[in-house]
């Protein structure tokens, strides 16, 4: 029993640090790309408006600066208009 309310924690905490990452995403805090060597890079948008590479160490620091109100300045959109 224990164990099940355990994983049940585990499963809700996932699930709401998943829905606070594509929030993050969809305001422009955060930004998903592909580097020139094909590897999958993650960016935090930064006061000046400029992204800057985010370590994986640091992305719980960004969800918290992201969470108390520093958001994106501007959208990003692509050139031709698609997300």
């Amino acid at each position: 029993m224990i164990w099940m309310l355990s994983m049940l924690v585990l499963a809700a905490a996932a699930a709401g640090v998943s829905r606070l990452v594509r929030t993050a995403m969809l305001h422009g805090h955060l930004l998903v790309l592909n580097g020139p060597d094909g590897a999958t890079r993650l960016y935090e948008r930064n006061a000046d408006g400029r992204y800057a590479p985010l370590p994986v160490a640091q992305i719980p620091a960004a969800l918290r600066r992201f969470t108390c109100g520093i958001p994106a300045q501007v959208k990003v959109r692509a050139r031709n208009g698609e997300r």
